[in-house]
C-alpha cells in the first residue's frame, strides 16, 4: 500500500506533524493496530473522551498520534527524522489502519 504524502509543518514543540489520516476506528482498535506495526512500542496513552494521545517508539525516534477533528495526526517528536523512516512509518501506519 502506498502511503499519503508526508507533510512538514513543524508545530510550537518543534516536532513535526508528517502525517494525517482520516479516524475510521475507536482508540483501542488504534492502539491494538499499532502495536501490530513492525518495530513499534507503545510507551503512553493518555487523554480520553474525545480527544486523546499515544506516544510511541520506533526505529530509535519517539512520535506520538493525536485526534483532532475526526483525523489522526502523526508527529515526529524530532523534526530532524529522516524522510526515509517517515516514509516507511508512514507506510506501515497507513496498511494497519485502512
Amino acid at each position: 500500500m502506498r502511503a499519503a504524502p508526508l507533510m512538514n509543518v513543524i508545530m510550537r514543540d518543534g516536532s513535526r506533524h508528517f502525517l494525517s489520516l482520516r479516524q475510521t476506528i475507536r482508540i483501542q482498535d488504534i492502539h491494538a493496530r499499532l502495536e501490530t506495526v513492525p518495530g513499534v512500542r507503545i510507551c503512553q496513552i493518555s487523554g480520553g473522551g474525545l480527544e486523546w494521545w499515544i506516544s510511541f517508539q520506533c526505529m530509535g525516534w519517539r512520535f506520538a498520534v493525536n485526534n483532532p477533528f475526526g483525523e489522526l495526526w502523526f508527529f515526529a517528536n524530532d523534526p530532524a527524522c529522516p524522510e526515509d523512516i517517515l516514509q516507511c512509518l508512514s507506510r506501515r501506519i497507513s496498511a494497519v489502519l485502512s
